[in-house]
């Protein structure tokens, strides 16, 4: 989802669960490679039968890179570049599409068909 290389996953994990206070054990680097390579991910989805009430929404995203770093470390002015993440969401909590835009395109705009 976030596109982590697994040692960047294994520190991204332990500082969430850091945030919200839970003691669990993180798997290092080495027990994730050998398991990633017979782990099997079947996404279950089932087609709506008839008209679906859909919920779509959009937050904003702050894209950080080298421009936030010479920001930080020379104290400049840079412009900050954003983008637009909307979600459409059926009344029972199925995600059923997802988008990344920039902030110019509206929620119906991007809708699925």
């Amino acid at each position: 989802m976030f596109n982590l290389r697994l040692r960047q996953t294994e520190g991204f994990v332990k500082a969430i669960l850091k945030l919200m206070k839970v003691e669990l054990e993180v798997p290092d680097y080495t027990t994730v490679s050998r398991r990633i390579r017979e782990l099997a991910v079947e996404f279950i989805f089932q087609k709506p039968k008839g008209a679906i009430n859909m919920i779509i929404d959009s937050t904003g995203i702050k894209v950080v890179g080298e421009q936030e770093w010479i920001k930080h470390k020379h104290e400049g002015r840079f412009r900050k570049i954003w983008r637009k993440l909307h979600i459409s969401v059926t009344d029972d909590g199925n995600i059923i599409a997802g988008e990344v835009t920039t902030l110019r395109e509206s929620d119906i705009g991007v809708a699925p068909k």
